[in-house]
């Protein structure tokens, strides 16, 4: 893959504390300022419109991230890693509709 490719989505230094927060393939959820684990409906929440903006951008960047993982676990014959990480991913972009505006134990376990 070439590295335009590869970077693609990875900036993750573009936001700072959002991006320092926003969901990785280890840890695929949002996370609070003090480490705890949220919902991008619940950090949306409470920005500026121009701070939503930033977030969006960086739920984008992360839903790709993990997308990416999962199509690359597959083509590595790492089939269980694929369906948690394509998980991970789908739930991300259900809340993008409010869906799971609460932080769900249901993934990552």
């Amino acid at each position: 893959m070439s590295p335009d490719m590869d970077s693609l989505f990875d900036d993750a230094d573009r936001h700072g504390d959002l991006a320092a927060r926003s969901p990785t393939t280890a840890a695929p959820f949002w996370r609070t300022p003090t480490g705890e684990r949220t919902s991008f409906p619940a950090l949306r929440a409470g920005l500026e419109a121009q701070r939503q903006e930033q977030l969006d951008d960086e739920h984008a960047a992360a839903i790709f991230r993990i997308a990416r993982a999962a199509i690359r676990a597959q083509s590595g014959g790492d089939g269980k890693e694929a369906r948690r990480l394509a998980q991970a991913a789908s739930r991300l972009c259900q809340e993008t509709v409010g869906l799971w505006a609460t932080p769900s134990l249901l993934t990552d376990r």
